[in-house]
């Protein structure tokens, strides 16, 4: 046996000795020789990172650039996000919430408020049919059943001076004519929830306010009788005149509003209306 061979036997022994009364597991000398600078110093190195991992497990710091299981582990993390960001690339369909918000996309609160717009949009179909107003409508023409035309001394009468907005032009029927009648031409179906007209001392006496869609079949919507109020001049505050014949509250639907008299106020003489209007809404579809 070598002096070195002797040495090291000699060295195992002791740290035979050393290890049973420690309770530690025998070290190779063979490895500690293979650490040494020119002889597999890597080897080394290797064998003293498994140690460490063993060690300490997870909870160690993997040293920097080092492929250990740990830096495996961030590896995988760097796979997660390459995923989050697919998720954005998808607008949403599969990245964080916080990508969805910066995105816009749609997430569950998103699709959330899309219900709520539908809902929105259900409720303004569901409420198409509005309160009906009540603002002047646009009369298009008037038709009588007959007129006083020019003579000596008198101008003619027409139809059309009843809804002229002049309120010194009348419209007259021919005279002691029953019943006479003037109606007003909308030009399309309407809501009337008002008339108001007024009368010259040719006035009627029994009449009815009536509504049609052809200007045939006629719906009264006011009947009156005995009624003695006219103005034998034109009215100096238009529609604020105390003779204003003012019926509100009508619930007519129709393109024509008819004015009928039946029974005359001055036996010799016609039916005679300085101007008529109507008030309501130009959708006849409206609730009252």
């Amino acid at each position: 046996m070598s002096q070195g061979a002797f040495t090291r036997a000699s060295a195992t022994v002791a740290l035979a000795g050393l290890a049973g009364l420690f309770g530690c597991s025998l070290v190779d000398l063979n490895e500690l020789d293979e650490g040494q600078p020119g002889e597999g110093g890597g080897s080394a190195d290797a064998a003293g990172n498994d140690a460490g991992d063993v060690a300490c497990g997870s909870s160690c710091d993997a040293p920097s650039g080092s492929d250990t299981a740990a830096g495996d582990d961030s590896a995988a993390g760097d796979d997660s996000v390459a995923s989050g960001d697919s998720g954005d690339a998808a607008d949403g369909s599969g990245g964080t919430s916080s990508d969805d918000a910066s995105d816009g996309e749609t997430g569950p609160s998103r699709e959330a408020g899309s219900d709520a717009d539908s809902g929105t949009d259900t409720g303004v179909e569901a409420g198409d049919t509005h309160k009906c107003g009540a603002t002047v409508l646009t009369a298009h023409m008037a038709v009588a059943s007959s007129f006083q035309p020019a003579s000596a001394g008198n101008v003619a009468l027409p139809a059309s001076y009843a809804i002229d907005g002049d309120f010194s032009t009348r419209w007259g029927s021919a005279l002691q004519v029953d019943p006479s009648w003037i109606y007003v031409d909308y030009g399309a179906p309407v809501f009337v929830g008002e008339i108001d007209f007024i009368w010259q001392n040719a006035c009627g006496s029994s009449y009815t306010v009536d509504i049609s869609s052809d200007a045939k079949a006629w719906t009264a919507m006011k009947t009156v009788t005995n009624n003695i109020t006219g103005s034998a001049n034109p009215v100096t505050m238009a529609w604020a005149s105390p003779e204003v014949m003012r019926y509100t509250g009508l619930t007519g639907r129709g393109r024509y509003v008819r004015i009928n008299g039946t029974v005359r106020c001055l036996a010799a003489y016609g039916y005679s209306i300085w101007e008529i209007r109507a008030l309501g809404d130009t959708d006849s579809t409206c609730k009252p």
